[in-house]
């Protein structure tokens, strides 16, 4: 019996011992497939979290014609009445970009062209504000107060239609495009496609009434402020877009 015994435990101890490697063995390939799917859960989760590809809302080439210069651009305008002339240029041109409305357009960002400005007497200083999502190019300074960009007007909405109307700043001020001349005769030149922005409370102007008339490519053409007589004619200019 004691031999049978030992025979016993002699072939059934190494059977035992397969049995527990298997064992083993399972558990580690159990594990590994464990964990192997916890990478690719998190591996979803993070790709599912990542922002999509930010989308910047381009100038239209309309917007830029009508009021995006850059270094190098130059007017020189001349009073009809005191023969004065007052020249204005282009010192700087930049971009900027700003971050739209995340719960209306997520990821989504405005691009400005920012041309910034000054002028002999100082009548004129602060910048062209050409915008992807504006309704056209705005003159306004570079100080405001009132709110945000309130010293500011309308030039031109592209394209143009005779009789357009918008408000600027405020709910008096407003803008008309009451005339537009397919051909104007200023002094010794002749512009084309040229715009007049009949604004009653120009707050870039301090809120005097404006009559402002631009040209496609050229910029501002002509300047009247009736409260003061003046008219400003275009006489000599250089434009770099």
């Amino acid at each position: 019996m004691q031999v049978r015994k030992k025979n016993i435990t002699r072939f059934t101890q190494p059977c035992r011992q397969s049995k527990s490697l298997k064992y083993n063995k399972m558990k580690k390939i159990k594990y590994t497939i464990i964990l192997f799917l916890a990478f690719l859960t998190i591996a979803f989760y993070i790709s599912g979290c990542k922002d999509p590809d930010p989308v910047y809302n381009q100038v239209r080439q309309e917007l830029k014609d009508w009021g995006a210069f850059k270094e190098g651009t130059w007017w020189v305008y001349e009073e009809e009445n005191l023969k004065i002339r007052d020249s204005v240029y282009i010192y700087l041109q930049e971009t900027e970009e700003f971050r739209l409305d995340p719960r209306n357009q997520p990821n989504h960002y405005d691009y400005k062209i920012i041309s910034h400005f000054a002028s002999s007497t100082n009548i004129d200083l602060g910048l062209y504000d050409v915008s992807s999502i504006g309704s056209g190019p705005l003159m306004r300074r570079e100080m405001n107060d009132g709110g945000e960009h309130s010293l500011q007007c309308y030039l031109v909405v592209p394209p143009p239609v005779q009789g357009d109307f918008i408000r600027t700043g405020g709910p008096r001020q407003h803008t008309i495009f009451d005339t537009i001349y397919p051909k104007l005769q200023i002094g010794d030149n002749e512009f084309t496609n040229v715009v007049r922005a009949n604004n009653n409370m120009n707050l870039f102007y301090n809120g005097t009434p404006t009559l402002l008339y631009s040209a496609k490519h050229i910029g501002i053409v002509r300047k009247e402020f009736p409260e003061y007589n003046q008219v400003w004619n275009l006489v000599k200019y250089n434009i770099v877009h």
